[in-house]
């Protein structure tokens, strides 16, 4: 018996369903009667005391504002109303219901009932209908618009507009210029939104569909059950089940923290640290133009950070981040613009490498090329934030420059790539540079020559410093008698046989930098004794004579 009943119920529910849905429910305004409506909207105007009837009506000459009545839909007047393409962005293609051929969606083409369009990977597509309503279908998601058309005609002139979302997801403004009994149905598989005038969203999975409001409020139903869902809520709707009760949607991210200008691509800026005991579960990113913020151009969902890619052109952007609760509802939407100034490129550098050591003087600068760029920025400070009154600035044409640092000390330095239009591009990375003394070049003093061995010696340097030998019997040193690296300032080695030689040194610092050799010291070494020479001389003289 109980059985009997839960079916009668049921079936009482599925013919109001289906009486409801041939109905079309009118809202009187401020001067409207039947007779006008009837005479107006109607494709016969006698069936204006069928209405009477219907609605049970008292007083057909006056109609107090905001009175609702149901009006058979076979009675009113249609025509269909138009759905056209606003904007595409990635790969958008439709199907066309009446040759089934696919083609590119483009901005500017009308849809007809029953035309699927299918989104990809990275791509979006703006639908806009007669009453202003926006549709923004997002990635990989598929619509099938399944009727648009006016209804009635004078006060009434109302939409009305069902379209199926078989996968994916829909950002809608429905209604926007709040024309009364307008009428916004989003079709899924688990469960029916309808809507007068209002903002939602629609996620659909295999089995579910989720729904959000954001301003407005929405009807949510299926044959299991219905629901009223206000602004700022959310529900899930799932084959064979009642939509949840109305969840509160999460509160907008803080975005304060986030930076306000981009300069070097790829780029990753964290987000708050999702713990376990947090509701959120994960974050979406949205971006799009600043000037154009129907287009998406990027759409992810991310837990740790925010990543922007070299694919992005300068520009300014318009960030949407919300937060994703533990059974995926999408919260409110926190958005900021963003500017991204990331050209020209900055070279990649070569020379001084970062931390690089180098004596006082001269020191050369070297960086790759980037393409098209003819002209650069070279900053040298000893900041390294390069706020200093110090920081020199030069705008060499080619890709090295020489610049003379006498002083010792840490010094910072990073090039930027200047464009044809003289638009100077981020900074490099800053290499630091370690200028230390130079060493000085030896000054050599007097050699001594005793009886078995010849004393060099020279002025010594200063602590940390060795040196470097060449003792030679030829000037341009190209014969080396000895070579020799030294930790003192002197030197001794065996009397070699009379004659002449050169000498000379140079200083060596702790890190391996050199003096110039100092300037070639001749030396002449004498024979040990005149003696020897004298007798062999006389000895010859006489046997000459």
């Amino acid at each position: 018996m109980q059985k009997k009943i839960y079916i009668i119920a049921l079936m009482s529910l599925f013919l109001a369903s289906v009486a409801n849905a041939e109905n079309w429910f009118y809202t009187f305004q401020k001067g409207d009667t039947v007779w006008d409506v009837s005479h107006n909207s109607l494709v016969d105007w006698q069936h204006w005391d069928d209405i009477v009837k219907l609605n049970k009506i008292t007083n057909d000459h006056y109609m107090k504002p905001g009175t609702k009545i149901a009006i058979p839909l076979k009675w009113l007047k249609q025509q269909e109303s138009k759905v056209s393409i606003r904007k595409v962005s990635g790969q958008v293609t439709i199907q066309l219901a009446q040759s089934k051929r696919s083609l590119a969606l483009k901005p500017g083409m009308r849809i007809a009932l029953g035309d699927r369009i299918q989104t990809a990977k990275d791509s979006s597509a703006q639908l806009i209908f007669e009453d202003g309503t926006k549709l923004m279908l997002l990635e990989q998601s598929e619509l099938i618009v399944v009727t648009a058309r006016m209804i009635g005609g004078g006060t009434m002139n109302a939409t009305d507009i069902q379209a199926r979302i078989s996968q994916g997801r829909v950002d809608i403004h429905a209604n926007p210029n709040k024309q009364p009994n307008n009428r916004f149905e989003i079709l899924t598989v688990a469960g029916n939104s309808a809507v007068r005038g209002t903002q939602f969203r629609v996620n659909v999975h295999d089995t579910s569909t989720n729904t959000e409001v954001l301003s407005g409020h929405i009807a949510v139903s299926n044959p299991q059950g219905h629901i009223n869902l206000p602004a700022g809520f959310g529900t899930i709707a799932q084959v064979g089940k009642k939509p949840l009760a109305p969840i509160k949607l999460l509160e907008a991210p803080d975005v304060s923290h986030l930076p306000r200008t981009i300069r070097y691509l790829p780029s990753s800026i964290p987000l708050p640290v999702i713990t376990n005991t947090s509701p959120l579960s994960a974050y979406r990113l949205q971006i799009v133009k600043a000037s154009e913020p129907d287009v998406v151009l990027l759409d992810r969902i991310t837990q740790k950070s925010l990543f922007f890619s070299q694919e992005l052109a300068d520009g300014d952007y318009r960030i949407r981040i919300r937060a994703i609760d533990k059974q995926g509802l999408e919260g409110k939407t926190a958005q900021y613009i963003m500017k991204i100034d990331a050209r020209p490129e900055a070279p990649f550098q070569q020379e001084p490498t970062d931390n690089k050591v180098q004596p006082a003087g001269s020191i050369l600068f070297k960086w790759s090329k980037p393409e098209n760029i003819e002209r650069y920025l070279l900053e040298i400070s000893s900041q390294e934030n390069f706020q200093g009154s110090d920081v020199k600035e030069y705008t060499p044409t080619q890709q090295k420059y020489a610049e003379v640092l006498e002083q010792t000390g840490d010094y910072y330095w990073r090039i930027s790539s200047i464009d044809s239009v003289g638009k100077i591009g981020p900074p490099s990375n800053t290499s630091k540079l370690v200028v230390v003394p130079k060493p000085k070049q030896p000054k050599l003093q007097k050699p001594a020559i005793a009886s078995n061995k010849i004393i060099l010696k020279w002025r010594d340097s200063g602590a940390g410093m060795h040196y470097k030998i060449q003792f030679s019997d030829t000037s341009d040193f190209s014969h080396i008698i000895t070579e020799q690296r030294l930790e003192k300032a002197a030197f001794s080695l065996a009397r070699p046989s009379s004659g002449r030689y050169y000498f000379r040194a140079k200083t060596i610092s702790q890190d391996g930098f050199s003096s110039p050799y100092s300037p070639v010291q001749t030396i002449n070494v004498p024979p040990k004794s005149y003696w020897p020479a004298g007798v062999a001389g006389a000895l010859i003289l006489l046997l000459v004579l």
